[in-house]
């Protein structure tokens, strides 16, 4: 599978592996959300992002810890495998529920949405889905309990990963949640 840009730029797979570099690219990320709809949102980084990098990225300002799953490519084979359109289908990692419930079972969960990655050539065809950009917010416990109804996608290019990305992550719909921008 070949993966492009709205601009036509082919986008290798293996950059989509590379947890590392989609971690330094998300400490940037939580920073330019912030900036981009922090006010609007309520919501700042959390202090204790500087001493702990695990800790979740943002606070809101009812006091709630919040955490952000920035998502920049589809889920496009969704259709094919689990009947979500790849429009508005997302993936988190079972890891991270499984976290989340046992550590934050009330943070909040933001989505900052922006399909960078807009057509996926499969060699038999191809799949496109329209560029989008937007915020999606749930609580975490509304979160957990649509998690329990949704199918695991695993990841066959993950199966021997020592890098510590998520080996399976649940299919859900954006339209599950409420766009908050």
């Amino acid at each position: 599978m070949k993966f492009y840009s709205q601009t036509g730029e082919e986008i290798h797979q293996a950059a989509l592996q590379d947890k590392s570099m989609w971690c330094l690219a998300g400490e940037r990320q939580e920073q330019a959300f912030v900036r981009r709809y922090g006010a609007k949102l309520g919501l700042v980084m959390n202090p204790e992002k500087a001493s702990n990098k695990y800790a979740p990225d943002l606070l809101h300002r009812c006091g709630r810890l919040a955490d952000l799953k920035t998502r920049n490519t589809p889920f496009f084979l969704a259709q094919h495998m689990y009947k979500h359109d790849p429009q508005h289908a997302i993936t988190i990692n079972c890891k991270d529920i499984n976290h989340y419930a046992e550590k934050y079972p009330d943070i909040l969960i933001y989505f900052g949405v922006e399909w960078l990655v807009t057509r996926a050539d499969l060699g038999s065809g191809s799949i496109s889905v329209e560029p989008m950009l937007g915020v999606w917010g749930v609580r975490f416990t509304s979160l957990f309990d649509m998690c329990e109804l949704s199918p695991i996608h695993t990841y066959g290019q993950r199966k021997n990963d020592t890098a510590g990305n998520g080996k399976d992550s649940y299919v859900i719909s954006l339209n599950s949640f409420k766009r908050l921008v």
